[in-house]
């Protein structure tokens, strides 16, 4: 007799499940275990001793109440979600995926070897779209090992979504995990990526030469790359490394490589090409494969899919400005005329200097800009260092960085000082001297800028919001924490502050963010090292950006950790502080941000601004060489509007149709059919607590079993407050 796939057999005195039969080998799952639990057996042998598993049929003795027969009949189905239906993955996840998140998962199942590139925009969910993939991946037996690429920030986001909603067990590779995980290794000449099925690293960290080569000898069977844009083709060596080590991954034709991210195309064909190549495909590839390997949707193409709403919340923005006091106004002026004139003395004296002199300067006026501890910070490092390649703050990586190549995370938050590795003349330090002694003056008290601050959070709070306040540097976000709590503490003594950083240890970083999603009044105080890949919308409806982004893509990465799926708050709030009486953030900065939002409510995405450090560098350090500033800033939007229509129909191209609705349909039906949906784990978990002497409650997607009713023997097996 032929056994299919899902079908119950007897075996060995025992009843097992078939999982899958290939060769002459059949795969048997025992119906009271799990994929720790599999057999193997050789059917030319063990043939005949396969026999369908028959189960009695119920005697009119057996007929219970109809509650109870229900009972049975849930928990016998809910012990079958380990079984086979044609996918796999939805009986070893804990949530019930959206509809249109299993569209790339069925786009997978038909490559091999998967290559894929998801793009779907910020929020909509495509970490749970590449879990699911993976999850599949493994419990059809295509794979055995995982690796996760991603920019080191989100290691630990990676990490907690593998293992607590698909269940794989995950370690994160660290310069100083490394040693730990070494010495779990069981045999001595093995490798960790020999020994670990799943692994999450920094790609940046993989990349360096030390472990490259180690890393393609030992590569996992399937690599997630998250942020891929940042590993497109690139004149940047950072980028142009990563990219190398994506050819090096993608060269063995039988690897599984997917792609992730929300900025697939920032209107250079080329770059986008490169991340197409991976794939093993291009634009002009004669049989036009990009559209099976290329997945790209905006909010409006989810909200409404496969008759199931997915409400995403309404994006309020707000515009909060303030003018820099007279003394903090003059302090900025002189910081900008020195910049200025050492940026022009660097570019005609020194052409062996880094292609990007007036970069120094920049930092330099974002650290002015930003808040006098800021301020402080910067020129004190510069004046002590003279010069110093490296200054003794720069020295200290924080818990984001893994290496010091491909330093673009590294100093995210960290002030900048003298890197360059060149020293002042005489005249350049006598006025840095000054202008550092300046700063030595500046009171806090003046800062027009933080009053406006804690003015705007007070209100946030008022009108019942949690928000989050985004800083760029470490000092600036201590800074603000620190004055907020000192307002707050007469306004609003139930509110609780919380500072997290580029420099907050792990353990104190996941206490912190703990603590305040506790708490019913909140404020997170933070850097950019929060402002990709982390959720943060069930505890936060709010963005301040107490320092404007430099980068407008920044902008939408920092307001999608609030304005995302899951949301339960139906209107977020983005707020930008900005100053009306300095020309970089009144009359650049400003224009570049409005810009970015224009471009996104056209295009329904965002797009980068690929020129935007060159021009930031002409426009603001060099502006004094510069005749028609205005005709420059017109020059980049009208470029910026010229790129975003091809980037439109690229997106436009790549949408998916109605098929997919179709078949994800179809699918879906089986599993629920199969395992039972949603509907029936919450009558079985309602029924089963109540038989017991438990009930449950909701607050929000959140259910809660009290237990302290269930008999003694069950209530040591449920602790109080169990969530479910």
């Amino acid at each position: 007799m032929n056994h299919y796939a899902g079908s119950l057999v007897r075996f060995r005195d025992r009843d097992w499940v078939v999982l899958a039969e290939e060769a002459d080998v059949m795969v048997l799952r025992p119906i009271t275990g799990d994929q720790r639990n599999l057999c193997s057996v050789y059917l030319p042998v063990e043939r005949e001793n396969l026999q369908p598993a028959i189960y009695p049929y119920p005697t009119p003795d057996d007929v219970g109440d109809f509650q109870s027969a229900r009972l049975l009949r849930d928990a016998a189905r809910l012990l079958l979600r380990n079984g086979t239906t044609p996918l796999r993955s939805l009986g070893h996840i804990s949530f019930r995926p959206r509809p249109y998140q299993l569209v790339p998962l069925m786009m997978a199942m038909k490559l091999n070897p998967v290559r894929l590139l998801i793009a779907d925009d910020v929020g909509i969910g495509k970490t749970i779209e590449a879990g699911l993939i993976a999850r599949e991946l493994l419990d059809r037996g295509e794979i055995r090992s995982i690796m996760v690429l991603c920019p080191p920030r989100l290691c630990d986001q990676w990490h907690t979504d593998l293992t607590q909603k698909f269940h794989i067990p995950t370690e994160v590779v660290r310069s100083n995990t490394l040693a730990n995980l070494e010495r779990n290794l069981s045999k001595p000449d093995q490798g960790i990526f020999e020994h670990y099925a799943c692994l999450v690293a920094s790609i940046d960290l993989i990349k360096t030469d030390r472990v490259h080569q180690h890393f393609l000898r030992h590569c996992p069977d399937f690599v997630i790359v998250d942020e891929a844009h940042g590993c497109a083709e690139s004149s940047y060596r950072a980028e142009q490394q990563r990219h190398q080590l994506l050819l090096d991954v993608a060269a063995n034709q039988d690897r599984h490589l997917l792609l992730v991210t929300a900025t697939p195309h920032s209107g250079i064909d080329k770059s986008f090409d490169s991340l197409l190549g991976l794939l093993g495909v291009t634009p002009k590839n004669p049989e036009g494969q990009i559209g099976s390997r290329f997945v790209q949707r905006r909010r409006s193409d989810v909200t409404r899919w496969l008759e199931t709403e997915t409400s995403f919340p309404e994006r309020e923005h707000v515009e909060i400005t303030y003018e820099l006091s007279g003394q903090y106004l003059e302090f900025f002026q002189l910081a900008l005329r020195f910049c200025r004139k050492q940026a022009v003395v660097e570019a005609q004296s020194d052409r062996s200097l880094p292609r990007r002199p007036f970069g120094l300067a920049l930092e330099m006026l974002r650290c002015v800009m930003s808040s006098p501890a800021a301020a402080r910070t910067s020129l004190k490092s510069r004046t002590e260092s003279r010069g110093a390649a490296v200054a003794p703050e720069e020295q200290q990586i924080s818990e984001d960085t893994d290496t010091k190549e491909g330093t673009d995370d590294v100093k995210l938050d960290l002030t900048p000082c003298a890197i360059d590795g060149r020293s002042f003349d005489k005249q350049a330090l006598k006025d840095l001297a000054a202008l550092a002694a300046s700063a030595g003056q500046l009171k806090d008290e003046s800062d027009t800028k933080i009053r406006a601050a804690m003015n705007t959070v007070a209100g946030l709070l008022r009108e019942r919001y949690n928000p989050i306040v985004f800083c760029h540097f470490v000092e600036t976000a201590t800074y603000v924490a620190k004055r907020l709590q000192e307002a707050l503490a007469t306004s609003s003594p139930e509110a609780v502050v919380g500072l997290v950083t580029g420099a907050t240890p792990d353990t104190e970083r996941h206490e912190t963010l703990k603590q305040l999603f506790a708490s019913d009044r909140r404020i997170l105080i933070t850097t950019d090292c929060l402002s990709e890949g982390v959720n943060l919308q069930e505890g936060f409806d709010s963005v301040v950006h107490y320092d404007l982004p430099w980068n407008p893509n920044r902008l939408e990465q920092r307001e999608g950790r609030v304005d995302r799926f899951g949301q339960a708050t139906p209107r977020v709030k983005s707020l930008l502080l900005f100053g009306t009486n300095n020309l970089i953030e009144a009359k650049v900065l400003m224009v570049l941000l409005r810009k970015s939002r224009l471009i996104r409510e056209r295009l329904g995405f965002g797009m980068r601004l690929p020129i935007e450090d060159r021009f930031l560098e002409r426009y603001i350090i060099g502006s004094d060489a510069v005749r028609d500033q205005d005709s420059d800033l017109d020059h980049i939007l009208s470029e910026w509007d010229s790129i975003a229509e091809p980037t439109r129909r690229v997106q436009l191209g790549y949408a998916q149709g109605p098929f997919e609705s179709e078949e994800v349909g179809r699918q879906l039906g089986i599993a629920d059919s199969a395992l039972g949906d949603p509907g029936v784990v919450e009558r079985f978990f309602r029924t089963a607590s109540a038989c017991a002497g438990g009930f449950l409650s909701r607050s929000g997607p959140h259910w809660k079993l009290h237990a302290n009713l269930l008999p003694g023997e069950l209530r040591g097996r449920f602790p109080e407050g169990m969530g479910v």
